[in-house]
């Protein structure tokens, strides 16, 4: 589309007649909101109780209910989590996650997501708008819940998130200033707009509707005036004008290359799609698709139309829608089905009032001297005097001429049925007392947790469609945060939920192999991935509940199992720098600490302890080495001398066994000699002895 184009006027006027035919659920969801600010009653009835004399009492139980419901939200909150589809990705997926997270925090996306809740609650609809941020000196990413009188949108769409909506729009009102600055091109169209100008300077105004004046206003050919251009697109009293922005889908039939999982518009320019159809690492396959195009007005006006500028082919408005009607599609919140129960609150609990006070008089007209309203004003005073007519007609029955009434007996009767219509509050929403914190008959705390979880569950449908939508207001940002991280070298430092880094990855790392050839690890571009809310809640309640359970379980367990769950306890504290005490506790006890886990000084002072440590060890080491030897060379000296000493006792005792063995052979020899000897000499005496017994013999013969 071009400005000033018939193609421009038919855009419009088909979204005017969009509108138009759409279900009025607008008027509802202001009621619903009134309901919850307290301003229940309408102008006409209050007027008619205050002039009746009534008071006009407000018993607001809407505004808690709906508190408790959102204060489940805020206790059952998750994080967002980025998951890898392979393990390939896993360190991947893990920095990408801790920019997505630091990015929700810096957003505060948790309070539009919040905002928009709570809309969603209320009336039934709610919206998040995910956009850049045009100050470079601000936050990236502008996150904001947008107030659903703004938006409009394709009311055929059945799906809850718009994906089949044919389009989108929002209009607001910007200072003129801002608005030139935004659209410098067109400073002289605004000028015009502003100073009223002629209609011959501008495009040809198209039939408009008074329902829906606050988008388009009241361009009609029979009023054209410049208070119909004020009243339409410029607010005189601030000095603004309204902005129009259209977001609309494309239906377009193209070729598109397809990689695995990868899917883009093919584009036969691009060398890279060329070269991977060629080899045979992706295939062109024609399909319908759709694209999203951004359109802006200035009132009727076209001023802008071109492609939309995210990377993401989804609209950056997200819808927080409650329910839809099955015949209308018409959204609606929880305070549709509490209005009826809340208005018979309102008038049982200003009937009751009344009727505490309110007195019928039965009279004679000359029963009392007073007037009427002087008589009426002493009734309803608590120490007023009244004085009979003493010349009465009925002066001898007082009971006939003047009597009081009251209808005491019937405001018990109204009492009974607000009370039952202030349990129909509650069971029409499908919440119980335990679950907005009031007393119950519940008494132990797993009967109120039931309660608890029962209002949970009554409500799923509710809380899937808010979180279906969170869901998408990450995947928004998941997407621009990947686009400007692109192919440029990213260090990511992993706080884990700490205070300070516990690890770094550094995206798309261009590293040099041996061979001199360029590789990058951790690709973004590669990453097959899937946004999805963590399992854990994150609430202080939450973390407490965990708190006590786990120190529970370690008290049954034995003292060297406690160790084990030091960190996940200590973590669930909601002390600073918890990691810190975890690190002290472990060297107080002499366990092992992972030096991932520490700050760049902590670590740099337990390496420098380690080293020490180390070198302490190596001394040591060397003083048991020497000693080692020293024993050792002892021990030698000592078996060396041992040896020694046998060897001289071996040497001995065989000197000694040889000495032995020679004086034996000497004894031998000598023996044998003296026998030999003694032999001979025997046999010499015998002989002697013959020779003497012979001669003896002679003689004596």
């Amino acid at each position: 589309m071009k400005p000033g184009n018939i193609e421009a006027k038919r855009f419009i006027e088909r979204l005017v007649s969009d509108i138009k035919r759409a279900p009025d659920y607008r008027t509802e969801m202001g009621i619903c909101e009134s309901y919850f600010d307290n301003l229940q009653i309408p102008a006409a009835l209050k007027a008619y109780m205050e002039s009746e004399g009534r008071p006009v009492l407000v018993n607001n139980l809407v505004q808690p209910i709906i508190n408790g419901v959102i204060g489940m939200e805020a206790k059952t909150r998750t994080d967002y989590m980025i998951k890898a589809d392979d393990d390939r990705g896993k360190d991947i997926a893990e920095a990408l996650n801790e920019k997505l997270n630091e990015e929700v925090r810096l957003c505060k996306v948790h309070r539009a997501n919040s905002d928009a809740f709570k809309r969603q609650s209320i009336g039934g609809l709610g919206w998040v708008e995910v956009r850049r941020n045009p100050d470079p000196f601000a936050t990236k990413y502008l996150v904001e819940e947008v107030d659903w009188r703004e938006v409009h949108y394709d009311w055929r769409a059945k799906r809850y998130d718009l994906g089949d909506a044919r389009w989108v729009a929002r209009d607001r009102f910007v200072d003129v200033d801002v608005a030139k600055v935004m659209m410098p091109k067109f400073t002289h169209f605004i000028d015009q707009c502003i100073n009223g100008g002629t209609f011959e300077t501008f495009e040809e105004v198209i039939t408009g509707t008074t329902a829906y004046n606050d988008l388009v206003g009241p361009y009609t050919q029979e009023v054209q005036s410049q208070f119909d251009i004020f009243n339409g697109y410029v607010n005189e009293e601030r000095d603004q004008i309204r902005l129009l922005q259209v977001q609309y889908r494309v239906p377009k039939r193209g070729y598109v290359l397809m990689f695995g999982e990868y899917r883009e518009v093919y584009n036969p320019a691009n060398r890279t799609h060329v070269a991977m159809v060629k080899a045979g690492r992706a295939n062109v396959r024609p399909a319908t698709y759709t694209s999203i195009r951004h359109a802006w007005f200035i009132g009727p006006h076209l001023v802008h139309d071109g492609p939309s500028p995210y990377p993401h082919n989804k609209f950056n408005i997200v819808p927080f829608m409650g329910f839809k009607e099955g015949a209308t599609g018409a959204p609606y919140g929880l305070v549709r089905n509490m209005m009826s129960a809340q208005d018979e609150i309102n008038f049982r609990r200003n009937m009751l009032t009344w009727l505490l006070k309110a007195r019928l008089v039965v009279k004679d007209k000359d029963a009392v001297l007073d007037a009427d309203t002087d008589l009426h004003n002493k009734i309803q005073s608590m120490d007023g005097v009244i004085n009979l007519n003493p010349d009465r007609k009925n002066a001898d029955r007082p009971e006939a001429s003047f009597k009081i009434y009251n209808e005491l007996g019937v405001a018990q009767q109204h009492f009974s049925i607000m009370q039952d219509a202030m349990k129909q509050m509650q069971d029409l929403v499908g919440v119980y007392s335990a679950f907005l914190g009031q007393d119950s008959s519940a008494k132990s705390g797993i009967a109120i947790n039931s309660l608890v979880e029962q209002a949970t569950v009554t409500l799923s449908d509710h809380f899937d469609n808010y979180q279906s939508s969170r869901q998408t207001v990450g995947e928004l940002m998941t997407a621009m945060i990947e686009e400007d991280i692109g192919e440029n070298e990213t260090p990511v430092s992993l706080f884990v939920n700490q205070s300070r880094p516990t690890k770094q990855i550094v995206l798309n790392e261009r590293v040099m192999r041996d061979d001199g050839e360029v590789v990058v690890n951790n690709r973004l571009a590669t990453l097959r991935k899937h946004i999805v809310l963590a399992n854990v809640q994150s609430s202080p309640g939450y973390r407490a509940q965990q708190l006590q359970q786990m120190m529970e379980l370690a008290a049954t367990l034995p003292d060297q199992a406690k160790l084990s769950l030091l960190e996940d306890i200590i973590g669930l504290m909601d002390i600073p720098r918890s990691e810190e005490l975890i690190n002290k506790i472990k060297r107080a006890i002499g366990a092992e600490i992972n030096p991932e886990e520490l700050s760049d000084a902590e670590r740099q002072a337990y390496e420098q302890r380690q080293q020490q440590a180390q070198a302490e060890l190596q001394m040591q080491m060397r003083e048991r080495e020497a000693q080692v030897k020293k024993v050792e060379a002892e021990t030698a000296d000592k078996e060396a001398s041992a040896a020694h000493k046998a060897r001289e006792t071996k040497a001995i005792d065989s000197s000694e066994r040889l000495d032995d063995a020679r004086a034996m052979d000497i004894f031998s020899q000598i023996t044998g000699n003296e026998l030999q000897n003694s032999a001979a000499a025997n046999q010499q005496a015998m002989q002697v002895n013959a020779q003497v017994d012979a001669l003896l013999s002679q003689i004596s013969a």
